[in-house]
């Protein structure tokens, strides 16, 4: 069980942090969590880890840490509530396309899908402009560059996660299905 909070962690800050033009596309996994701390726990306790990460790679101070804490947390929710937003409207294309649903319908899930999405690229970008006026130039190219090293070592972890628990490769886009030992 020690192992497995940590897996389920990195889990949650995945959840949490990424995004990208595969999230618009691709409706998000229930939580799962059995036997677990809960999940707000878990979330909380990325998020520190996040945050110290960042403080400690970037050295912030005290003063720009407390600016740019809920600057990170609303891009969070932003993200959080669109891929909820992009999930339900995911989920209602799928039945109206089960059901015959008329195209006039189609189009405006598709229209709100777009809304959603161009929604938060625009919040997202407004808000990092507000972190960039916080940050050197330095911090600025930095903070790219370590949340980027982040997110692929929460994908890094979920990938190893997945191939321990099925034996193989998780089922990613674009991964080959060759067996374990037969990768090049």
């Amino acid at each position: 069980m020690n192992r497995m909070r940590p897996c389920i962690l990195w889990l949650v800050l995945l959840a949490v942090c990424a995004t990208g033009p595969l999230s618009a596309q691709q409706e998000p996994p229930p939580p799962q969590n059995p036997g677990g701390p809960p999940d707000e726990e878990l979330r909380q306790a990325m998020q520190r880890y996040f945050h110290n990460q960042l403080r400690m790679e970037l050295a912030l101070s005290d003063e720009q840490m407390a600016e740019l804490s809920p600057r990170i947390e609303r891009i969070e929710r932003v993200r959080s509530e669109a891929r909820r937003a992009r999930g339900t409207t995911l989920r209602e294309l799928r039945r109206g396309l089960r059901e015959g649903t008329g195209d006039q319908e189609l189009q405006a899930l598709l229209d709100r899908l777009g809304t959603i999405e161009s929604e938060q690229r625009d919040t997202e970008r407004s808000v990092m402009a507000e972190i960039d006026e916080m940050l050197t130039v330095r911090q600025r190219v930095q903070f790219r560059f370590f949340v980027q090293r982040f997110r692929q070592e929460l994908q890094r972890r979920v990938q190893q996660l997945r191939r321990d628990r099925t034996g193989g490769p998780g089922p990613g886009f674009g991964e080959s299905r060759q067996p374990p030992g037969r990768r090049p």
